[in-house]
């Protein structure tokens, strides 16, 4: 049974967290198409990193036009992730293409939950 999944904003940045960290295995979110504002975004982003005791520049994001599945790639990249979705509809995931490990180690994540072809997102079943 999959956890339940909703798109409030942060709860979607702390499930980054938590798979950043080991805590959980994947995020599940319901609509990765969903808009989110720039502004809301660089918010969260911020405490994400404050909470990581990273450094790293928190007003990354620009484009007014952004949805909950860029979000995702942004914030995993800001994290030295790079994710990858594909697939359609129910079946669209991410999963791990690259990732700094020096920067995972400085940040305390787990790398084991960030080896290339791991699953990090999956669409949540309505």
């Amino acid at each position: 049974m999959e956890p339940k999944a909703d798109n409030n904003l942060r709860d979607i940045i702390a499930g980054i967290a938590n798979v950043v960290l080991g805590v959980q295995e994947k995020l599940f979110v319901p609509d990765l198409s969903a808009p989110v504002s720039a502004l809301q975004a660089n918010e969260l982003i911020a405490e994400l990193f404050h909470t990581l005791r990273y450094t790293g520049a928190a007003d990354m994001i620009d484009d007014s036009d952004l949805n909950v599945r860029e979000l995702i790639k942004i914030t995993f990249a800001a994290l030295g992730i790079e994710i990858e979705f594909s697939g359609r509809d129910k079946y669209e995931k991410a999963v791990v293409i690259d990732s700094d490990q020096d920067l995972a180690t400085l940040l305390n994540l787990n790398s084991g939950a960030l080896m290339p072809g791991q699953t990090v997102v999956r669409i949540a079943s309505a």
